[in-house]
């Protein structure tokens, strides 16, 4: 009989990085491909793993989180919320909820996406009897990541968080997706802010009981705005095994219901258009994505952008590398260029 897990979501971080978005929400009510990041990290886990519990740890704007989800569960899971009182880092948090917790849970970073399925780790981490198990993927561009490096067993000899990658070419790095042993815990005093890459890791490794498993398939860190629409892009390409929720009207847009796309052609893609949005003629939509109620004035251009629910772009106008907040007005022939 397979043993059913509980998940911790970490979901109380502020996404500095994503200002000025992030300055009325948290980064797991972000929206990406007009769906809340964090219905994508419930949706795969769900289809993924052996969780029939959800555990959110919550502090920056975190009663936002519990009124989503209790408010939009169509997931039919079983969550539970911790709001700390001030942080106390990600393996703090986890500390701070360690009553709820089953001998062996999966810890999930709530700033990130990705297709992976996750029985095998998980059934590989009980089958080995570990202490801790960190799921990697190999990347071109370490910047902001932490790098790990494992022995020929898959134990993790080293980790170095955020090094210049101008020294680093493809590295294996730390997702943020964990199968851990209660007994980690451990290590960590009750109300102590305590990190798991900067903290908690290297006294494992010390211990040797920290291994790593090679995952292939879709990651992204959206808690910066190139990751955001790295991964937007990736989606929308089809790269990826997370599904486009909209009907493909050309080979490489997809719209919603009611959404008019008046010359399809010329708009390329590969795009998203959000229900009820419209866009006019000679437009050109590459690599970006409308929310809901969206329009695009006639000879505009949004090149590696997104448009939040109910924006308008007026004619002539473009856009590229900026995540336009909702209600936003972008008057005629305006030049708009984001931080990506």
């Amino acid at each position: 009989m397979i043993e059913m897990l509980k998940a911790v979501i970490l979901a109380g971080g502020r996404s500095t990085r994503l200002r000025p978005i992030t300055n009325n929400r948290p980064k797991m009510l972000v929206p990406i491909l007009n769906r809340c990041v964090i219905d994508y990290v419930i949706e795969r886990i769900k289809e993924t793993s052996m969780v029939d519990e959800y555990i959110f740890t919550l502090h920056y704007f975190g009663e936002k989180i519990l009124e989503y989800i209790d408010e939009s569960n169509s997931f039919g899971i079983n969550p539970y919320f911790v709001k700390e009182e001030k942080p106390l880092g990600t393996a703090g948090s986890v500390k701070n909820v360690e009553r709820e917790l089953s001998d062996t849970f999966l810890v999930v970073s709530g700033d990130i996406l990705f297709d992976y399925d996750l029985r095998p780790v998980i059934q590989e981490h009980m089958r080995e009897h570990r202490e801790a198990t960190i799921v990697l993927a190999e990347v071109r561009d370490v910047s902001g990541l932490g790098v790990v490096e494992l022995d020929k067993d898959n134990r993790v000899t080293r980790f170095y968080e955020k090094p210049d990658p101008r020294n680093i070419g493809p590295a294996l790095i730390n997702t943020g997706i964990y199968v851990l042993d209660k007994s980690v815990l451990n290590y960590i005093r009750p109300g102590q802010m305590f990190d798991f890459s900067v903290d908690l890791f290297p006294l494992l490794i010390k211990r040797g009981t920290l291994f790593g498993r090679r995952e292939i398939g879709f990651w992204r860190d959206i808690g910066t705005y190139k990751g955001y629409f790295d991964a937007q892009a990736d989606i929308l390409s089809n790269r990826t095994r997370i599904r486009i929720p909209g009907k493909k009207i050309t080979h490489n847009v997809y719209a919603a219901k009611d959404a008019i796309v008046t010359d399809p052609e010329k708009a390329s893609g590969p795009a998203l258009l959000g229900e009820g949005s419209v866009v006019a003629g000679g437009v050109i939509l590459r690599n970006s994505v409308l929310g809901r109620e969206c329009k695009v004035g006639s000879n505009s251009a949004l090149l590696y952008s997104a448009l939040m629910n109910g924006t308008t772009v007026d004619t002539g106008s473009s856009i590229v590398g900026a995540l336009i907040g909702e209600k936003s007005y972008i008057g005629p022939g305006k030049n708009i260029i984001g931080p990506v």
